[in-house]
């Protein structure tokens, strides 16, 4: 395998070569800005995770009107100006391509942070996740926003769903706690559970459209070896990849691939 670009790079687009097909990457920047409120938590929280508490407005705007948390949907939420940012151009991108989209399916939903800003813009939304504490704080923060979301209670290796290109697949998958930005380099294989190529094969067996949020660190030649490992059965011809790096207060902090 070639040099692994990890991380830090200039906005660009790349041809990436892994075996006979070259598959074009399209990497592009996006940054955010979130204001930290420092006060003292009015709820109780495990020292690890008072941080979070101080940027709750910028992951829910409307945090003080009852949005419920988990432990770890403190730390794993996708923050409200981000999720309404993607959910924004994912539409966007639909409307122009004139895709007729049957319905979206969120497999890794948690405490609604993305789905909620996915249900202003799709009508048929469906939210998996195997954890019912997090399926309850999805209704809860939902309601907050008058939004009313289907739900499926399992786990998104094991649903049953015959392929379609007209499902658009919102995939962020655990990514094992807090200490995944201390590696150098984030394994997708080896450090992701379930691993990328799992969720990949899963995913691909329902649609081609598919979103994925990603750890800052990853190796974009590992990410793209394995969606194509997992997509041989597509036309490779019409296949691109297109990275996003999010930026939040001028720090990388995950990857968004569309």
């Amino acid at each position: 395998m070639g040099q692994q670009l990890i991380e830090y790079f200039p906005l660009n687009t790349l041809m990436l070569i892994n075996g006979s097909f070259p598959m074009p990457v399209m990497i592009t920047k996006k940054q955010f800005n979130a204001h930290h409120e420092k006060t003292t938590p009015t709820i109780q929280l495990k020292k690890k995770i008072r941080k979070f508490y101080h940027k709750r407005h910028f992951l829910f705007k409307k945090f003080d009107e009852g949005i419920v948390l988990d432990e770890e949907s403190w730390y794993s939420v996708v923050p409200e100006e981000v999720a309404s940012y993607v959910a924004e151009r994912l539409h966007k991108r639909i409307i122009d391509q004139k895709i007729p989209i049957k319905q979206v399916i969120d497999g890794f939903c948690g405490s609604g942070g993305l789905a909620i800003q996915l249900a202003s813009k799709f009508d048929n939304l469906l939210c998996i996740d195997l954890d019912p504490v997090k399926l309850q704080n999805l209704q809860a923060n939902a309601a907050i926003y008058q939004r009313t979301i289907e739900t499926q209670l399992n786990n998104f290796l094991m649903i049953e769903h015959e392929f379609d290109e007209n499902i658009i697949l919102t995939l962020c998958p655990p990514w094992g706690g807090l200490n995944y930005f201390k590696k150098e380099v984030y394994d997708l294989e080896k450090d992701m559970t379930p691993c990328l190529s799992d969720i990949l094969k899963k995913a691909f067996s329902i649609s081609c459209n598919i979103v994925l949020q990603l750890p800052k660190n990853v190796s974009i030649s590992q990410l793209t070896t394995l969606i194509q490992q997992q997509s041989q059965h597509l036309n490779f011809k019409r296949y691109s990849l297109e990275i996003e790096m999010i930026y939040i207060n001028d720090q990388i902090n995950s990857q968004v691939q569309l």
